[in-house]
């Protein structure tokens, strides 16, 4: 940027802040094309304070992400398990999952009543078959966007209800969501939140163009489905399901 400086002795203010957009350090220059004013364009080493040029950047309120990960161990179909989270959310969107091998009963992470600083989670297996003593792992973030430049993470986490159910006989549609930041190579997680049906159901998403194609960028869809279960139906659910651009 330029101005256009009139007298000696005097502090002239210079708009930086098409340069200046985001989090960060930058490096500055004052430069003069007159030698008349070049003695009194100083550096930031100059000894006299009051010569010094100075940069006031004033930030937003900065990074509004709220997240969290974390284990759990004993997890089992008898019954629920309270899980109390280090931070407190307005609307926790939680992720879960555990390790089996192949040797193992297929397993589902069930979750409910996630909100304020803590959900409930247990693991089912779909055919009926008691499961106990497994680790569910979790990832908890508050709903909202997220960009790197201010919150250091490009992402989103965002909640709706699942009307449809999908699966090996009703087929894969899901419901179409928009994005609303721009990625180059998503990734998506989910989970269904709740529990208003007796019955399981499991987080998918798949690509706006083909069920069998991963996630793209601006649309995609989500839903939850339940496989192979004879039992079609199931009741709304709310599923979360959070975006983050993969690297």
């Amino acid at each position: 940027d330029t101005v256009q400086v009139s007298a000696t002795g005097t502090w002239y203010e210079v708009d930086v802040s098409d340069y200046i957009t985001d989090n960060g350090t930058y490096s500055l220059a004052l430069t003069s094309s007159s030698d008349v004013f070049s003695q009194h364009i100083y550096s930031r080493e100059d000894t006299t304070e009051s010569n010094r040029p100075y940069l006031e950047v004033v930030s937003g309120a900065g990074s509004s992400l709220k997240a969290e990960k974390g284990s759990v161990t004993n997890i089992g179909s008898a019954s629920w398990t309270q899980v109390n989270l280090a931070n407190s959310y307005a609307s926790p969107v939680v992720v879960c999952t555990t390790n089996y091998t192949s040797s193992d009963v297929p397993m589902v992470v069930r979750v409910r009543n996630a909100s304020g600083n803590k959900f409930e989670v247990k693991v089912i297996n779909p055919s009926g078959t008691t499961v106990s003593g497994r680790t569910v792992q979790y990832m908890v973030v508050e709903e909202g966007v997220y960009s790197e430049g201010t919150d250091g993470v490009k992402m989103e986490a965002k909640k709706i209800t699942s009307t449809l159910t999908d699966g090996y006989t009703n087929g894969w549609m899901g419901q179409t969501i928009s994005t609303a930041n721009s990625y180059f190579t998503p990734v998506v997680l989910g989970q269904v939140l709740t529990a208003n049906d007796a019955a399981w159901s499991q987080f998918w998403c798949c690509s706006e163009a083909s069920y069998a194609l991963p996630p793209s960028n601006g649309s995609f869809a989500v839903g939850k489905h339940v496989g192979e279960d004879t039992v079609l139906t199931r009741a709304n659910e709310t599923i979360g399901y959070i975006v983050i651009e993969a690297g």
